[in-house]
């Protein structure tokens, strides 16, 4: 009869050669991963200042997803039931984008404000009540330097909203006159509607010479 060691030791030379071949794929995907993002990297100084937070984010979600997918084929060279796994981290994914739904909808409007370029760094623009100059663009805010302050956009508000983008002195002049006019010609409007009010006044009382007070015409 064979011993707990015998069948431990059969056991363990019939799955080593499948774990060996899982560490071996795992390991594969976790250098081209590495290949990848240090390649993606050698682009960096090509990019401008402003998109290179891009450049890292892509180089992260590429790594990460070559990983993880090396993990999960090695897995399934080493014989275990990835079916479950996959399941399970769907049903993860799902629960997590639903629970970070404002970082998420902030991360992919600052991804498509980094390539679609509505303003840049240095723009004087005005977003939603906030105006100042566009100091940065990350993966979660805008921020605006304007005197005093800096204000801290998130990028789902910069995206969605109307965003004017100020190109000098002269248009901002411009615009403040067009405002004032505006407002005025709203003002003498509202004068101009407004109903006539009459005052009359009474007229002061005389007294006669008998001494009794008589009205006034």
């Amino acid at each position: 009869m064979p011993d707990f060691f015998d069948i431990l030791s059969l056991r363990f030379s019939a799955v080593l050669p499948q774990s060996v071949a899982g560490m071996a794929v795992a390991g594969v995907f976790w250098l081209l991963a590495r290949f990848v993002g240090s390649f993606i990297m050698r682009f960096q100084d090509r990019v401008a200042e402003d998109r290179k937070a891009l450049l890292v984010l892509l180089v992260d979600v590429l790594g990460w997803s070559l990983f993880v997918i090396g993990v999960i084929a090695g897995l399934g060279t080493a014989g275990v039931n990835v079916t479950a796994l996959v399941t399970g981290l769907g049903l993860t994914g799902f629960a997590v984008s639903l629970a970070m739904k404002d970082v998420l909808s902030n991360m992919i409007a600052g991804v498509l404000i980094m390539l679609f370029r509505p303003f840049g760094r240095g723009d004087k623009v005005r977003i939603d009540k906030f105006q100042g100059e566009v100091r940065s663009v990350d993966l979660r805010h805008t921020t605006l330097q304007s005197p005093g302050a800096k204000v801290l956009i998130p990028n789902a508000l910069a995206y969605s909203q109307i965003v004017v983008v100020l190109l000098g002195d002269a248009e901002i002049d411009q615009a403040g006159t067009v405002a004032a006019a505006a407002v005025s010609a709203a003002v003498k409007a509202n004068v101009a509607a407004a109903p006539a009010v009459s005052i009359k006044t009474a007229a002061k009382p005389t007294v006669s010479p008998t001494g009794s007070p008589t009205g006034g015409a």
